[in-house]
C-alpha cells in the first residue's frame, strides 16, 4: 500500500512539473498579448485625447486584467516617487516584477518607458508601434516554442516518473 502511494506521488509530481512548465509558457504568452493590447490603448489615448501618462497608467490599472493589471497597478503606486525617480525607472521596476516574462521580453516592454511622456506625440506613437511589433514577434516565437514543447513536455515528465516508479518497485 505504501509503495503504491509513493508510486502515485512520484508519477503525479513528475506530471505536475511538466504541466507547470507548460502553464508558465501559456502565462507568458497571455502577458505579452495583453501588454500589446494595453499599449494599443495607450496609443489611442495619446493620439486622440492626449492624456497624461500618469492618467493613462491609472486608467489601465483599472481596466486591464491579469498580470498586466498588476504591472500597471505597481506603476501607479510608484508614480508618487516621480520626483525621486524618472518615469522610465518606475516603469522598468514595475515590468521587472513580472516573473513570467524573459529578460528580453521585459527589455522590449521597458524600452517604451524611455519615450512615454517625454517626447512629442508622433515619437511616442512610433515607439509604441515598434514595441507592439517586437512583442508580437516575441509572442510568435513563444507560440512556436509552445507548439514544439508544450504538452509533449508534460508527457515526457510523466513518462520519466513512470520509469522511476517501475525502477523503484
Amino acid at each position: 500500500m505504501l509503495k503504491a502511494a509513493g508510486a502515485i506521488l512520484i508519477l503525479f509530481s513528475a506530471l505536475y512539473y511538466g504541466m507547470a512548465g507548460y502553464l508558465r509558457l501559456k502565462t507568458r504568452l497571455n502577458v505579452m498579448k495583453d501588454m500589446t493590447s494595453a499599449l494599443e490603448i495607450v496609443k489611442g489615448e495619446i493620439k486622440t485625447k492626449q492624456m497624461s501618462v500618469p492618467d493613462i497608467i491609472c486608467l489601465l490599472s483599472r481596466s486591464t486584467e491579469g498580470n498586466v493589471r498588476q504591472i500597471f497597478k505597481n506603476c501607479e503606486i510608484r508614480l508618487s516617487m516621480i520626483g525621486e525617480k524618472t518615469f522610465f525607472e518606475i516603469w522598468k521596476e514595475s515590468i521587472d516584477e513580472e516573473r513570467s516574462l524573459t529578460d528580453d521580453e521585459k527589455a522590449i516592454i521597458a524600452d517604451v518607458g524611455k519615450v512615454l511622456g517625454r517626447y512629442d506625440v508622433e515619437t511616442q506613437l512610433l515607439s509604441i508601434d515598434r514595441t507592439c511589433r517586437e512583442l508580437e514577434r516575441a509572442t510568435g516565437a513563444a507560440k512556436e516554442k509552445m507548439k514544439r514543447s508544450g504538452i509533449s513536455r508534460a508527457v515526457i515528465y510523466a513518462a520519466a516518473g513512470l520509469i522511476l516508479v517501475i525502477i523503484l518497485i
